[in-house]
């Protein structure tokens, strides 16, 4: 891929952090209809992503508890699921063993979406309001999205590790620019330059 020198040093950074783990359908540009599940980040940066998306985020959404909800969105069928859940997994200091089943049960929900797309968490500068081991399990559930789930991972933490402005002062919500730049983040990772 070739960046023109023009293009900031964050944008090459946004780009660089898309991995794509497991096969996964490769979008020309962004899909028709996308459904993203997710939680207070995704909720706060819902009024920047296409007025087209279907938004299904909840302040304090785990993973554990929303299979239902992913499954309502895969019902729809759509174009591309995005799956924008893990801080409060990580908040409520899931095993990896449960990390691991909540995973593997969304892959199963899952099979057979042709677009499916993952979001890591951010790990380094978490206020301890959200436990003193966070950065462990933020390494845990990171590590558990890359090597586990199917589909494309879009690695939010090495984006937010280098911009910290971007977030408020628990170091996990974000600020106006934080929001523009997740859903910025969001969109570039389904659609790929």
């Amino acid at each position: 891929m070739v960046v023109p020198r023009s293009r900031p040093v964050a944008l090459l950074l946004a780009v660089l952090a898309v991995v794509t783990v497991r096969p996964a359908a490769a979008a020309a540009d962004v899909p028709d209809r996308v459904e993203i599940v997710g939680d207070s980040l995704t909720r706060a940066a819902q009024d920047l992503l296409p007025a087209d998306w279907r938004v299904r985020a909840r302040n304090g959404r785990a993973l554990f508890e929303s299979m239902e909800t992913i499954a309502l969105a895969r019902a729809s069928s759509p174009a591309c699921l995005v799956v924008a859940l893990g801080s409060n997994d990580v908040g409520q200091h899931r095993s990896r063993l449960q990390m691991l089943h909540d995973l593997d049960q969304v892959d199963e929900i899952l099979a057979g979406v042709d677009c499916v797309a993952w979001t890591t968490v951010k790990v380094r500068g978490v206020s301890p309001f959200y436990g003193r081991n966070w950065a462990q399990h933020a390494r845990t559930w990171n590590a558990l999205v890359r090597d586990r789930v199917v589909g494309t991972v879009l690695d939010w933490n090495a984006v937010a590790r280098t911009h910290p402005g971007w977030f408020l002062g628990d170091g996990l919500h974000m600020s106006g620019a934080g929001r523009a730049a997740y859903a910025h983040f969001l969109q570039r990772g389904i659609a790929p330059a």
